[in-house]
């Protein structure tokens, strides 16, 4: 069963019902399971957890990562690889939940165990690290977090390149994070760059309907918008508005945000014909 969990890519085809249909039935399974030891239930629970949070079911995450979490402390330690993978996780469900003061709290308890027991190269160590310069951009003030985190995030995206595949999650993670802490510093072309290549690998690795193609598209038109650039931002916009009314539906804040700033870029390009031909 645990290979099978393991092999699950959450939203690597954008299909997400079809995802959490897997996840339901091997929590099912896991319920019914009499044999398995207590162990390899948190194991397996620690899996459904994390796959939850990549689906953005913040609920059912919690619901299985919490007594893993009571489990992995009361029986295992801090420095059991265990441990370190589940409080990753629950970095990440409190990174998500925009709980960043609890979330960089327990990822600076983490990653030197994680360093340490893992490797510098481990994917959870690369992970802790990512949220180190995540947290603080999406906490505080952005253009100085921006500036103190790039460093990080370089040297994260190197480490990722050298032992991930191309295309990988938490590559396109670092270079999408790098486009932020250019575009919060106003180095606009150098986020340019960033964004252009997250959104081409988010297309090929995700799909073209998947909302990590959705985000990376918004925030270049974003960025070409700062450029004073709103024609060539527009398809990006309407690319993003189009997939997130799918996937999320109209009523969703991040919806409402990506659609009207289309509108303002559409307001503003009429305007501008408009004075062009008066």
């Amino acid at each position: 069963m645990r290979r099978a969990l393991t092999a699950i890519e959450p939203l690597k085809d954008g299909n997400d019902v079809r995802v959490r249909e897997v996840l339901e039935e091997a929590a099912r399974l896991l319920a019914e399971e009499a044999e398995a030891d207590d162990e390899t239930r948190a194991v397996l629970r620690n899996v459904i957890g994390e796959s939850y949070i990549a689906l953005r079911v913040f609920p059912e995450a919690e619901r299985h990562l919490t007594p893993v979490r009571s489990y992995v402390e009361r029986e295992l330690g801090s420095v059991d690889p265990l441990s370190i993978h589940v409080d990753t996780n629950w970095v990440a469900y409190l990174f998500a939940t925009a709980e960043y003061a609890r979330a960089i709290e327990l990822a600076r308890r983490t990653a030197p165990l994680a360093l340490r027991v893992l490797g510098p190269t481990d994917a959870m160590a690369l992970r802790l690290r990512t949220y180190l310069a995540e947290v603080p951009m999406a906490q505080g003030d952005e253009v100085d977090d921006a500036a103190r985190c790039y460093d990080e995030l370089v040297e994260t995206l190197a480490l990722c390149r050298q032992i991930m595949p191309a295309g990988h999650f938490r590559i396109q993670n670092a270079i999408f994070n790098l486009g932020n802490a250019h575009f919060a510093t106003k180095q606009y072309a150098d986020a340019k760059v960033h964004f252009e290549e997250c959104l081409r690998g988010s297309r090929k690795r995700f799909g073209p309907e998947s909302v990590f193609v959705a985000i990376a598209a918004f925030n270049l038109g974003e960025t070409i918008s700062m450029q004073k650039r709103p024609a060539d931002a527009r398809p990006y916009f309407e690319e993003a508005f189009e997939i997130a009314s799918v996937a999320w539906g109209t009523a969703t804040v991040r919806t409402y945000e990506m659609g009207s700033k289309l509108a303002r870029i559409h307001l503003a390009l009429d305007d501008a014909s408009g004075a062009a031909h008066p």
